[in-house]
């Protein structure tokens, strides 16, 4: 009997233990979906910020097909500028010199009293041919004069203009660098935390993978575990119904022979009863033979007697 409940809580334990094996085995399967769902999530955000590298990338290469043109705009225009800033050079040079040439037109008409020797040019004329050529003369050089302070105005209006195209052109060459360099900072910045969150993303779904793994592992040891466990009860079921059979057989063994013993005290008092039974009976035949000795010599005398004479 203590045997039996021995087996019965060797066999109740096992059970147990099975079933807690089974209990973290179901633990870990929950785990591990949950592990995937973070994997999962984690995978959709460094997609998501693949993206966005893309996208900037995209926006880095055209930014650079810009800072190209840029910068070809700002070779032609400061080759504009070096252009205009020689053409000024030269104006000015022209126009110094005809400052000095007019100084002295200026000077010599002071001193000559221009009008009055234009009239005495005319006046000490040789012929009428002559004066018409000194008047034809005195045009040119009116015309001259004119033409050269017309000339003078001009180029002093030209390098007004050159001067301000200049400017305009070296302002545009200093706004496209700077555009430039924001733009560079700016993409540079972006990239930059991109690459942070992309390298923060690839270091917490590595973290999440070998979670994952650890957790795969850890169920499949508890796997492992329950199937060791399964096989212990049922090697611990199995001896336990041999011991239980066993047991059996021995309770019905005793039984037996208790049986067996109450039929063999019977059978002894049985056969002690028809030994006295026999014993008595043995007595009494003995107390009867004296008698029936006595009697057959009686009876049997007269018969001898008889058969004496015929003898």
């Amino acid at each position: 009997m203590k045997k039996r409940i021995l087996s019965a809580v060797l066999v109740s334990g096992v059970t147990l233990g099975t079933a807690a094996v089974t209990v973290n085995a179901d633990d870990y399967d929950t785990q591990i979906a949950a592990q995937d769902a973070v994997i999962s999530n984690l995978t959709s955000e460094q997609a998501a910020a693949q993206s966005q590298v893309d996208a900037i990338q995209s926006q880095v290469s055209s930014l650079q097909s810009q800072q190209a043109d840029l910068e070809a705009q700002n070779a032609q225009l400061e080759a504009e500028s070096q252009k205009l800033s020689e053409e000024i050079q030269a104006l000015s040079s022209k126009i110094v010199a005809r400052n000095e040439t007019l100084k002295n037109q200026a000077r010599n008409a002071q001193k000559n009293a221009s009008a009055t020797s234009y009239i005495n040019t005319i006046l000490n004329s040789k012929s009428v041919s002559d004066a018409i050529n000194r008047v034809q003369a005195i045009r040119e050089v009116v015309a001259a004069n004119k033409k050269m302070l017309d000339e003078q105005e001009a180029d002093k209006a030209a390098i007004e203009q050159k001067q301000a195209e200049n400017q305009e052109a070296i302002n545009t060459v200093a706004a496209n660098k700077a555009t430039i360099e924001q733009n560079q900072a700016a993409l540079a910045t972006q990239q930059a935390e991109l690459q942070a969150a992309q390298l923060n993303l690839s270091a917490q779904l590595a973290t999440a993978e070998d979670e994952r793994a650890n957790l795969v592992a850890q169920k499949e040891a508890a796997e492992q575990a329950a199937a060791e466990a399964a096989a212990a009860q049922a090697a611990a079921e199995a001896q336990a119904q041999a011991e239980a059979q066993a047991q059996a057989e021995s309770v019905a063994q005793a039984q037996a022979a208790v049986q067996n013993g109450t039929a063999t005290t019977d059978t002894t008092t049985d056969t002690s009863a028809q030994d006295s039974s026999a014993d008595s009976s043995a007595q009494a035949p003995a107390q009867q033979a004296p008698a029936q000795q006595a009697s057959t010599p009686a009876q049997s005398a007269p018969a001898q007697q008889a058969s004496a004479p015929a003898q």
